[in-house]
């Protein structure tokens, strides 16, 4: 009896353990499945379609036909190591536009070609940028088939990496102009006071990530603060500006407008719950005056192509977007403004009386990469919404060359015959569409896109959870099995 209930405990034991095991792994789908993830997709950028600066109201230009050639035979790749190997990479696509002046008078008009701003996977060292001059330079526009002069503007732009923002084109040139644009608070003479600290004397006592907090009160009206990158920013009633710190480590505090009426003080506490304070001290090592224009051109790289101007309003534009923040931004918003830049080509086109001109525009075309399934999916995008400015907008014809294959569900195109190594698609339209021009390419001519990858998934999920319920089922069961066949036995035996 004594040997039989031990094999009864043992059984149950191990049942126990086993249904243990069993509900940890149910969870096992769910918990891991976002852990050691890798990126699986990088965000390239489009090329768009020419608008006219000005009152478009007052241009009678028609656009009789429109041909887009998108060249991409040469893919990108989702990281490169330098600023040339990215400089190599050759994805065009070309606008060819047959304008018609239907007025007794010749119809002057400057022209803006946005071509996007630069790709999630470009190379991005602060040392080593991409000259977007060194680029434009393989690219042309042409007017009646001559190269005409082009000019390479830029503009802040939150196009693309903005959930659900659409392209606003007279937006986008509200933001561009040929001198600094005003602002009531944010002007070039506008006082800024500097105040920078470094970090002596701190001691790791391993309790966790020492921070450095200061509470500034200022009056949003008159006064606005930023900071150093990587800090966080609390508002309540104070400005309360934290950050974490290094042993010489410098913060510097930067106050436009009104000076503070006394210099920022800091307390260091041992973590981010703020309860206990640590030694350290921030010294202020440096007090400096300047002008808000003089800060922002600090920031300007001459080496560039971007303007003076143009690098001037981008920054006001990237500031404005903080005002919502109680004293101003949060970090130095400018450092990595060239990131967030729209790129522009400006020309002029001269259409005579009652005659046709022929402008075409080539510029790079960057993808959006999905890497995430069997097979790598190029999203492009094309954005015809700028051509509604134009009088009128006839037909429109769309040729893809490419030695891969259209993924597009549904896709509208014709795939003609082409040569050994490129396919080239077709599709015609009249008149603009309601939808930008989005299509996909895929070495698998079978593979169809966006995928459906989330039913696979949970049907996967599905399957492991049954599986693994019904294990931990049968581990519940078995020392319910065993107490009853034991029981049974010993029923047996006495009689």
């Amino acid at each position: 009896m004594r040997n039989d209930v031990r094999k009864i405990r043992k059984y149950t034991y191990v049942s126990v353990i086993i249904f243990a095991v069993g509900i940890f792994a149910l969870s096992f789908p769910f918990v891991t499945a976002s852990a050691n993830s890798a990126p699986k997709h990088w965000y390239g950028s489009e090329a768009l379609g020419t608008v006219i600066t000005g009152d478009t109201a007052d241009c009678p230009l028609e656009v009789k036909h429109e041909t887009l050639t998108f060249d991409i035979g040469d893919l990108p790749k989702s990281h490169y190591n330098s600023a040339d190997e990215f400089s190599d990479y050759d994805g065009r696509v070309t606008a060819e536009y047959t304008f018609y002046n239907p007025e007794p008078y010749d119809v002057s008009a400057t022209l803006m070609f946005p071509f996007g701003k630069m790709p999630t996977y470009s190379y991005h060292e602060y040392d080593e940028k991409i000259n977007d001059a060194e680029l434009a330079e393989k690219y042309d526009v042409k007017i009646n088939g001559a190269v005409a002069a082009k000019r390479l503007r830029h503009s802040y732009s939150e196009y693309k990496y903005v959930y659900g923002r659409e392209f606003d084109t007279r937006a986008e040139l509200n933001t561009m102009s040929d001198e600094r644009i005003a602002d009531d608070f944010y002007k070039p003479d506008a006082p800024v006071t500097v105040f920078r600290y470094r970090v002596r004397d701190l001691v790791h006592d391993n309790k966790g990530m020492p921070r450095a907090v200061t509470v500034i009160n200022a009056d949003k009206n008159v006064t606005r603060i930023m900071t150093e990158d990587n800090c966080n920013i609390r508002n309540v009633t104070d400005l309360t500006i934290e950050k974490y710190i290094e042993n010489d480590d410098v913060i510097a505090v930067k106050v436009i407008g009104e000076p503070l009426e006394t210099t920022p003080k800091w307390t260091i506490y041992e973590n981010n719950s703020y309860r206990e304070t640590q030694s350290g001290r921030l010294e202020l090592i440096a007090t400096e005056t300047t002008t808000y224009g003089e800060l922002v051109m600090s920031y300007y790289d001459s080496e560039q192509a971007t303007s003076e101007t143009d690098f001037y309003n981008a920054a006001l534009s990237h500031i404005r977007k903080y005002d919502n923040i109680y004293a101003g931004s949060c970090k130095d918003i400018f450092v990595d403004l060239y990131r967030h830049m729209m790129r522009w080509y400006e020309y002029e086109l001269n259409v005579p009386a009652n005659s046709t001109v022929i402008n075409s525009v080539t510029a790079p075309i960057y993808p959006d990469i999905d890497d995430a399934g069997k097979d790598t999916v190029y999203g492009y995008k094309y954005l015809l919404s700028p051509a509604r400015f134009w009088h009128s907008f006839g037909k429109l014809d769309i040729i893809i060359n490419t030695d891969l294959f259209i993924a597009n569900d549904g896709d509208g195109f014709t795939l003609e015959q082409g040569d050994e190594t490129v396919n080239r698609y077709t599709a015609s339209l009249d008149g603009l569409p309601d939808e930008e021009l989005v299509f996909y390419t895929c070495a698998d001519g079978s593979v169809k896109y966006p995928r459906n990858t989330t039913a696979g998934i949970w049907t996967a999920i599905a399957v492991i959870s049954f599986i693994l319920i019904a294990f931990s089922i049968a581990a519940i069961a078995t020392p319910i099995i065993v107490v009853c066949v034991y029981l049974a036995q010993k029923k047996k035996a006495k009689k």
